[in-house]
């Protein structure tokens, strides 16, 4: 299993750069998630052609400070995810 990022509404990802604020933080997460072994991706759902992920193979979805709204089929793959037992960690920015 994976851990997937979720991309498209100015998150930050696991390639994400800065040397400070939720950039490092990002980074630093990444970092301890690669040192325990575990694979990172990024996902984009807004593809009309993207499915919502299985939680037989992804174990989270991270979604790190959006800066915009998820589209409603994005957010109805998310809660298809969810509804099939899936893991979502959101992050939220008090900007």
């Amino acid at each position: 299993r994976r851990i997937a990022f979720l991309k498209g509404h100015g998150e930050a990802t696991p390639d994400a750069t800065g040397a400070e604020g939720p950039a490092k933080s990002i980074q630093n997460l990444v970092q301890d998630l690669r040192g325990l072994n575990w694979q990172l991706e990024t996902i984009d759902l807004y593809d009309k052609k993207a499915k919502a992920p299985s939680p037989d193979q992804v174990a989270v979805l991270v979604i790190a400070g959006p800066e915009r709204a998820l589209a409603g089929e994005e957010a109805a793959k998310v809660n298809e995810y969810l509804n099939a037992g899936g893991k979502v960690l959101l992050l939220l920015s008090s900007r």
